[in-house]
Protein backbone atom coordinates (compact mmCIF):
# COMPACT_ATOMS: atom_id res chain seq x y z
CA UNK A 1 0.00 0.00 0.00
CA UNK A 2 1.30 3.61 -0.81
CA UNK A 3 -0.38 6.76 0.07
CA UNK A 4 -0.32 9.82 -1.40
CA UNK A 5 -0.66 13.19 -0.04
CA UNK A 6 -2.06 16.24 -2.43
CA UNK A 7 -1.74 19.99 -1.22
CA UNK A 8 -5.40 20.85 -1.57
CA UNK A 9 -6.32 23.68 -4.08
CA UNK A 10 -7.37 27.01 -3.80
CA UNK A 11 -11.08 26.85 -5.69
CA UNK A 12 -11.23 30.85 -5.26
CA UNK A 13 -8.12 31.24 -7.52
CA UNK A 14 -8.45 28.20 -9.70
CA UNK A 15 -5.44 26.73 -8.20
CA UNK A 16 -4.79 22.87 -8.99
CA UNK A 17 -3.97 20.14 -6.20
CA UNK A 18 0.01 19.88 -5.75
CA UNK A 19 1.81 16.73 -5.10
CA UNK A 20 3.48 16.91 -1.95
CA UNK A 21 4.58 13.60 -0.38
CA UNK A 22 4.41 9.63 -1.21
CA UNK A 23 5.46 7.03 1.48
CA UNK A 24 4.63 3.05 1.76
CA UNK A 25 2.92 1.38 4.71
CA UNK A 26 5.75 0.02 7.34
CA UNK A 27 4.55 -3.90 8.53
CA UNK A 28 2.16 -2.59 11.35
CA UNK A 29 0.38 -0.21 8.09
CA UNK A 30 1.55 2.86 9.33
CA UNK A 31 2.88 5.48 7.05
CA UNK A 32 4.82 7.95 7.83
CA UNK A 33 5.36 11.35 5.78
CA UNK A 34 8.01 13.60 7.76
CA UNK A 35 8.57 17.60 7.26
CA UNK A 36 5.14 18.27 5.53
CA UNK A 37 4.83 22.09 5.03
CA UNK A 38 1.40 23.73 6.88
CA UNK A 39 -1.43 23.59 4.80
CA UNK A 40 -4.99 22.22 3.73
CA UNK A 41 -4.21 18.67 2.59
CA UNK A 42 -5.97 15.66 0.74
CA UNK A 43 -4.56 12.25 1.67
CA UNK A 44 -5.13 9.30 0.10
CA UNK A 45 -4.37 5.38 0.07
CA UNK A 46 -4.64 2.94 -3.15
CA UNK A 47 -3.89 -0.96 -3.24
CA UNK A 48 -1.57 0.12 -6.37
CA UNK A 49 -1.63 2.54 -8.97
CA UNK A 50 0.96 3.67 -11.72
CA UNK A 51 3.78 5.77 -10.45
CA UNK A 52 3.04 9.29 -11.30
CA UNK A 53 -1.11 8.79 -12.54
CA UNK A 54 -1.22 11.61 -8.77
CA UNK A 55 -0.33 14.56 -10.91
CA UNK A 56 -3.31 13.59 -13.53
CA UNK A 57 -6.07 15.70 -12.37
CA UNK A 58 -8.79 13.27 -13.82
CA UNK A 59 -7.28 10.47 -11.74
CA UNK A 60 -7.42 13.20 -8.50
CA UNK A 61 -11.31 14.40 -9.29
CA UNK A 62 -12.15 10.70 -9.40
CA UNK A 63 -11.12 9.77 -6.24
CA UNK A 64 -11.51 12.77 -4.26
CA UNK A 65 -14.50 12.02 -2.34
CA UNK A 66 -12.85 8.97 -1.06
CA UNK A 67 -9.59 11.72 0.03
CA UNK A 68 -9.47 12.76 4.02
CA UNK A 69 -8.99 16.06 4.34
CA UNK A 70 -6.30 17.20 6.86
CA UNK A 71 -5.28 20.17 8.04
CA UNK A 72 -1.26 20.73 8.93
CA UNK A 73 -0.20 23.45 11.66
CA UNK A 74 3.49 24.38 12.02
CA UNK A 75 5.46 21.17 13.78
CA UNK A 76 2.09 19.82 14.01
CA UNK A 77 1.96 15.94 14.41
CA UNK A 78 -1.83 14.76 12.71
CA UNK A 79 -2.91 11.45 12.96
CA UNK A 80 -5.23 9.86 10.14
CA UNK A 81 -7.00 6.49 8.98
CA UNK A 82 -7.03 5.97 5.40
CA UNK A 83 -9.36 4.08 3.71
CA UNK A 84 -7.85 1.89 1.39
CA UNK A 85 -9.00 2.28 -2.11
CA UNK A 86 -9.66 0.05 -4.90
CA UNK A 87 -6.66 0.08 -8.03
CA UNK A 88 -7.55 2.05 -10.69
CA UNK A 89 -8.99 -0.43 -13.76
Amino acid sequence: MRSRLLRAADQNAGGEHQFVATAGANETGHIALNDVPPGDYLAFAWEEVEDGVWFDADFVKAAQDHAIKVQVGLKANEEIQLKLLPAPK
